[in-house]
């Protein structure tokens, strides 16, 4: 999976879903896949998408409140795995990735 930054905007995104481009999960309507309502951390804290998107590329793209920036990205960073959308991925090596990247610095 990808962990991006659009201004103060997280955004996680993955390949594996198939279908027509379109929303999968709306946290302001609260329809969609169930599955997709929450980002859950090995250690149970979750955080609501405000978004999940199946984009034309293939990819799912689940974008977050920039409220919540700051603890999901530390989360990434600290944590072993994360759930969403009935996927869990392996967080090992993240922190240091994370480093990495400029935008991420002042997050972790």
């Amino acid at each position: 999976f990808k962990v991006q930054l659009e201004g103060k905007v997280l955004m996680l995104s993955w390949l594996g879903e198939r279908g027509e481009p379109g929303i999968i999960w709306s946290l302001a309507s609260a329809q969609g896949d169930t599955s997709c309502q929450n980002l859950t951390f090995n250690n149970g804290v979750s955080y609501r998408p405000i978004e999940v998107q199946l984009l034309a590329d293939s990819s799912t793209q689940a974008r977050f409140s920039p409220l919540d920036t700051p603890a999901i990205v530390n989360d990434i960073a600290m944590r072993g795995s994360l759930t969403l959308c009935g996927y869990e991925f392996s967080l090992k090596g993240s922190q240091a990735a994370l480093a990495t990247e400029a935008a991420f610095r002042p997050y972790l």
